[in-house]
């Protein structure tokens, strides 16, 4: 997806061996990176500018990216390589048959969704990444006390992600239930987010925490 100019292909053809993996299997983490780490991913990088971010600032981390946009797929490979980081890759692919298929439970220490399209028509809203399905796959990769990061700039989105996380009983929302978190944390702000700020747009930021197994949702019911 996505018009690639000469140099993204060039980029893709050439970077791909190092930094892509495939989609075609289950993902053999302490393989694809060369050694056992936390794994952080990122579903809908863009940029890639909160992706390398977060791989600079927590090389403990082993830190995957999940798109579909070619472009942004390209400009991410020669940001890593311009940056000789060894703990991130990507893939080319759809996040909701990837997380079911690839991803074994209990595998994710974090997950990371920044400004998903909203589909603002409500004809459209079916198309929308998070929903109550797809919060439970994730859910259900995330380990115990792992952390689920969304944000997104359209609040009848906010809105809906809010009440779908809250919904799903392996998540705590850190802010308290109903509430969105105060601030970005240590997020770093995206070119997209920055525009979108100088333009007056709210951001809300979604905060989660896996709970450990065996813990309620609701210890008083």
């Amino acid at each position: 997806m996505g018009r690639l100019s000469s140099a993204q292909a060039r980029a893709i053809d050439e970077l791909s061996p190092a930094y892509m993996l495939s989609a075609d299997q289950p993902l053999d983490a302490a393989a694809s990176f060369g050694r056992e780490a936390p794994l952080m991913l990122e579903i809908g990088f863009g940029t890639g500018t909160s992706l390398l971010a977060f791989a600079q600032e927590h090389k403990h981390f082993n830190c995957l990216g999940m798109e579909v946009f070619q472009p942004s797929i390209a400009n991410a490979l020669k940001a890593i390589h311009a940056t000789s980081l060894t703990n991130v890759r990507i893939m080319d692919c759809d996040a909701r048959s990837a997380v079911q298929t690839m991803l074994a439970p209990r595998s994710l220490s974090e997950v990371h969704i920044y400004f998903p399209d909203p589909w603002p028509k409500k004809r459209h809203h079916k198309r929308r990444l998070v929903n109550a399905e797809f919060i439970a796959k994730l859910a259900a990769c995330l380990r115990p006390r792992g952390m689920l990061r969304l944000a997104t700039d359209n609040a009848d989105y906010a809105t809906s992600m809010l009440a779908v996380c809250d919904a799903e009983a392996r998540l705590e929302n850190v802010a308290g239930e109903g509430c969105f978190a105060l601030d970005a944390g240590a997020r770093p702000l995206t070119r997209f987010e920055q525009r979108g700020q100088a333009l007056g747009n709210r951001i809300f930021n979604l905060v989660f925490r896996c709970r450990p197994e065996g813990t309620a949702a609701n210890p008083l019911s």
